[in-house]
């Protein structure tokens, strides 16, 4: 049995005490956005974007993400949007700040975003976190994981990364105060976005990964929206 999350843990500060104690009041800042095709990325695996979720009609959401290359921004767009990677010029605008490229219109004023691809609008956009640069001082502090549909959930000082459907679903969460029970071992987070809910358990009980057998500290459970997922996480030193 291991100590709550609300002590230390060998090695590093547990969940609760990290938050609390180390990394302060949680913030929302530009950061890269992963190349997200495996659910165990690494912190070093992403490059630096700004990041905007985006409602289609059907209510389904996708990213889109754009990076500055020199007098240019490259533009990153899912798989049902083909080419997904497009190069964008800023052109003046009588607010916010627009770019155009190839079939795509990316207009940005403040968190929120228009886009438009092949022909197609999407008003509804608004920019979210990610996690942090290669080389960044704001290492993760937990990674749970778990199978069918294979997810990952990384925490890092200020921000919660979910990765799901097997890489395909990557979603960020500013990092929420987290809730903490010392009689039943457990700490909670709560955290949204204005096209998401999630709610992570952490339990101090040990967990068999059912694909791998590997053993692992904490017993993870996940709620995204009205879906539950079921794993194991560990600390990251």
């Amino acid at each position: 049995m291991h100590g709550p999350p609300l002590r230390p843990v060998p090695g590093l500060p547990s969940i609760l005490a990290a938050v609390c104690l180390l990394l302060g009041a949680p913030a929302c800042t530009d950061t890269p956005s992963p190349r997200a095709t495996d659910p165990s990325f690494s912190a070093a695996d992403v490059r630096p974007a700004h990041a905007y979720e985006c409602a289609a009609p059907d209510g389904s959401s996708f990213h889109v993400s754009a990076a500055p290359d020199g007098d240019q921004w490259t533009v990153f767009l899912p798989g049902r949007f083909a080419p997904q990677s497009r190069v964008a010029h800023q052109v003046p605008a009588a607010s916010g700040v627009k770019f155009e490229g190839p079939d795509l219109l990316l207009w940005t004023k403040g968190p929120e975003a228009r886009v438009d691809i092949n022909g197609r609008s999407f008003r509804s956009c608004t920019r979210v976190v990610s996690p942090p640069p290669a080389g960044s001082t704001l290492a993760p502090r937990f990674r749970a994981l778990g199978q069918e549909p294979g997810w990952s959930l990384t925490l890092f000082p200020d921000r919660l990364w979910f990765v799901g459907a097997y890489g395909r679903r990557p979603l960020a969460f500013p990092l929420p105060e987290p809730t903490g029970d010392l009689a039943a071992n457990r700490t909670t987070y709560r955290a949204e976005t204005p096209a998401h809910t999630l709610r992570v358990v952490l339990r101090d009980t040990s967990c068999t990964d059912t694909m791998s057998g590997a053993s692992f500290p904490y017993t993870v459970s996940l709620t995204l929206n009205d879906t539950t997922y079921a794993g194991c996480g560990t600390p990251l030193s």
